[in-house]
């Protein structure tokens, strides 16, 4: 995966909004699949793309969405664990 002339570019970005919790880490499977995969077609991809990866593109709205209490977060299953309900 390394930078040529001539070649499209790639972009993968996750977290670009704060409460997209799973997305850097979906960014992180790809990317682990891009580098270590062994299938042709995921190969073939891999290494005809400049590619541009952004796992948190907004790392201060995903650490505010956890050290913050939200007006969206009522007592709830998805509030139980939060640090200001313990």
């Amino acid at each position: 995966m390394f930078f040529k002339l001539n070649k499209n570019g790639m972009f993968v970005k996750g977290g670009i909004h704060a409460r997209e919790w799973i997305s850097p880490t979906v960014v992180m499977y790809i990317l682990h699949q891009l580098l270590t995969s062994k299938d042709l077609d995921v190969r073939n991809i891999a290494e005809n793309y400049d590619w541009y990866i952004f796992p948190s593109f907004n790392p201060d709205g995903y650490v505010y969405t956890h050290t913050t209490v939200s007006a969206r977060c009522s007592i709830s299953h998805s509030c139980l664990n939060h640090p200001h309900f313990s």
